[in-house]
């Protein structure tokens, strides 16, 4: 079980998600940053994730504001299987 206490030192090696897609960004392919690290739990109690980024120069904006042209990780789950068509993970990857 993962302690929440804002750092991943206490994740297992196993819970780290070993590819990341990253989506269609302007101006991704000249970022010097390498890509986060993602890391998924779960247990009883629920599902975690922890997120590792490198970027130092980090731009927020107050949650009535352009949030959306900001920094920030978005994370979308599906119930649904995917299609053959849809890159997905699985521990085999």
């Amino acid at each position: 079980r993962v302690r929440i206490i804002g750092e991943l030192r206490d994740w297992p090696a196993s819970a780290k998600l070993p590819t990341i897609a990253h989506s269609q960004t302007l101006g991704l392919e000249r970022s010097p940053l390498p890509k986060p690290n993602v890391y998924v739990s779960w247990d009883e109690a629920g599902l975690y994730f922890g997120v590792e980024v490198f970027d130092r120069d980090i731009a927020g904006a107050p949650a009535d504001g352009w949030w959306w042209t900001r920094d920030g990780v978005e994370l979308f789950i599906s119930t649904r299987p995917a299609m053959a068509d849809q890159r997905f993970y699985t521990p085999a990857d």
